[in-house]
């Protein structure tokens, strides 16, 4: 492999600040536009910008490539092919902060619905079946569970109670 790097073309340079080429990437330094930055020879590992970058269009990462966020990348975003994760190995918590968060299946069904001050809603097959209200919990559908403690009182607004062997509800 080559050790320079081999620059065809830099078409609309811009901005005041400098462009290093160097055998293992290309430094920017200051505010510099670049239309197109086309290598003929060699490889460039290592894009470097001091400031803000701005992209106009797609950064486009292939199946098992990283970003890579904080001093210790503790935090990684990536698709291994399969499947997409968001890692975070630091020593805080990963906080997703928004008035309202929503997750949704790629199609674009409803799986859940966080609202700030106020619900949260849990969904199965697009259908709410479980919200926080102000004064508890409304679930649309039946409730399985294998004990059931009530501190308080029972409103029954059905037909039915049904009773164990032993007699108890």
């Amino acid at each position: 492999m080559a050790s320079e790097i081999r620059v065809n073309k830099i078409n609309s340079r811009t901005g005041v600040g400098t462009i290093t080429l160097s055998p293992t990437g290309v430094d920017f330094t200051g505010i510099a536009t670049v239309a197109t930055l086309k290598a003929t020879t060699g490889i460039v590992t290592t894009l470097s910008v001091t400031g803000t970058t701005t992209l106009n269009g797609n950064l486009d990462l292939q199946d098992n490539d990283k970003i890579l966020i904080g001093t210790g990348d503790d935090l990684e975003i990536y698709h291994d092919g399969s499947h997409s994760y968001i890692d975070d190995s630091g020593t805080g918590d990963l906080r997703i902060r928004s008035n309202n968060v929503r997750f949704d299946k790629y199609t674009g069904e409803t799986i859940a619905q966080f609202i700030g001050d106020g619900r949260v809603e849990l969904y199965y097959d697009n259908s709410k079946k479980l919200e926080t209200k102000t004064d508890g919990v409304d679930i649309t559908g039946e409730l399985q569970c294998d004990t059931l403690d009530v501190d308080g009182n029972i409103d029954l607004d059905g037909s039915k109670i049904t009773f164990d062997s032993g007699g108890n509800v």
